[in-house]
């Protein structure tokens, strides 16, 4: 279902290391996953966190990579119209954002001046979303919490 995505999103990448959990993190065990939920997760480059939460299944992102091949793979969808499925909307969303606003969202918030600081906001909200939407897709629609490391260089307002 989501082959399309997952060969843009692993184009090129590698993998990295399972970081370590963050520090405070409540102390849990890891959930027990089927072997292809957990290589889709590290192809999505996102890594299980342990948490004692049993109702949700907590993830770590780094924006560093997730960001640019997000973008990239929506850009990629609008500009060969190409409707991915179960991201309708998310995909009209994209639709309403020029390029500036794409361009802009890859850049560091420090390096953005004011007037383009709501467009960039907007695409990298869509951005999360999107990503969010894949990952409850790739795992059929289990609850899930993401935790986004090193947010300060993403941040959007």
């Amino acid at each position: 279902m989501l082959d399309w995505f997952r060969r843009l999103f692993t184009r090129g990448a590698e993998h990295p290391l399972d970081p370590p959990h963050p520090a405070g993190a409540p102390p849990g065990r890891e959930p027990d996953l089927p072997p292809a939920v957990r290589e889709s997760l590290r192809a999505l480059d996102v890594v299980v966190e342990s948490r004692a939460d049993p109702d949700y299944l907590w993830l770590q992102a780094d924006p560093d990579v997730i960001y640019p091949k997000v973008i990239n793979a929506i850009r990629l969808a609008v500009d060969e119209e190409e409707i991915p499925s179960g991201l309708a909307q998310y995909y009209h969303q994209a639709l309403t954002l020029d390029d500036e606003a794409w361009r802009w969202a890859l850049t560091p918030r420090g390096q953005c001046p004011d007037a383009v600081l709501a467009a960039r906001a907007e695409a990298l909200e869509l951005a999360r979303r999107w990503f969010t939407a894949q990952l409850h897709a790739e795992l059929g629609g289990r609850p899930i919490g993401v935790h986004w490391l090193k947010r300060s260089r993403w941040r959007q307002a």
